[in-house]
């Protein structure tokens, strides 16, 4: 199994491009590492990883049609797809890596097409620096599929870090105005006010009302993590394409999910941020985590 191994001075991140290029391990100079993993991740498994910093393609959260969860439609035609999509389930092909950088690709082929019957090519490029992380993904609608005539192709990515709690404790910061409690089929319940629901920030970790919430109205998705031993920042751009960050936990006390997010669940039915790509047109996302 390959392991793509990035260094930059006494930082290193470990990427698994067989399990969908997920980033396993990061952990920057002084500091402790980013990620989490449960004690029996398995690298060579292709369910979901539970832990890491998984890449979430062509929708993050779940989608549900007439009713049925993980079913979509799209001009008539419905179709299924598992939760947070299928990127991270699926092998990407190494195509260069330096020392720091690495660029994987994942393209469409004859079983995506099953759920997701679109002609797409994903181009990860991820660069180590000593106190940073920089993962830009490149999503290009080539052309619609000949098995269909949809010219529009529905996109509504997102990240699912699993940061790190080492001593179990935390504060968090997220510059968000409206909440949204999920509900038990995984939607977006009513809106309501940050600090009447959470408090004023920062919020002391672990804390019962960010194991399942989606925070939006902000004006830049990014978050602020303090830890023990040091403060993660992390931030998703472009500023018009990633609108909502999805804190989300059942470990409360080991680890904090922080989820940039395009849009909130059920992205195709209740498009609150999904993009509809025109054949040849690409979307650039970008995450940088990185230490204070």
């Amino acid at each position: 199994m390959t392991i793509i191994k990035l260094q930059s001075g006494p930082s290193f991140a470990e990427i698994l491009p067989s399990r969908g290029a997920l980033i396993s391990k990061l952990r920057f100079a002084d500091g402790d590492d980013v990620l989490w993993l449960p004690k029996n991740f398995d690298p060579n498994a292709s369910s979901w990883p539970s832990g890491g910093l998984p890449f979430l393609f062509p929708f993050a959260g779940r989608v549900r049609h007439q009713g049925e969860l993980y079913k979509y439609a799209v001009e008539g035609h419905v179709f299924s797809m598992p939760l947070h999509g299928f990127s991270w389930a699926s092998p990407w092909a190494l195509i260069s890596s330096t020392k720091n950088s690495a660029t994987l690709k994942l393209a469409s082929s004859e079983l995506t097409k099953a759920n997701y019957p679109f002609e797409f090519e994903l181009e990860m490029n991820l660069t180590l620096e000593e106190s940073s992380l920089s993962v830009v993904v490149k999503i290009t609608h080539q052309q619609f599929s000949k098995k269909t005539t949809m010219s529009h192709m529905p996109v509504a990515v997102g990240w699912h870090p699993y940061v790190a709690l080492p001593d179990h404790t935390g504060r968090l910061n997220i510059p968000a105005k409206t909440a949204f409690m999920v509900t038990p089929e995984g939607m977006a319940g009513p809106s309501m006010p940050v600090e009447g629901h959470l408090g004023k920030m920062p919020w002391a970790l672990p804390k019962s009302e960010l194991q399942s919430l989606i925070l939006g109205d902000l004006d830049q998705v990014s978050a602020e993590i303090q830890r023990a031993r040091d403060t993660l920042l992390m931030k998703a751009t472009p500023r018009d394409a990633m609108n909502y960050v999805v804190t989300w936990t059942n470990e409360p006390e080991s680890f904090i999910c922080v989820e940039p997010w395009m849009s909130q669940p059920d992205a195709v039915a209740q498009p609150t941020g999904c993009r509809w790509l025109a054949p040849g047109e690409t979307l650039s996302v970008h995450l940088a985590i990185s230490k204070a």
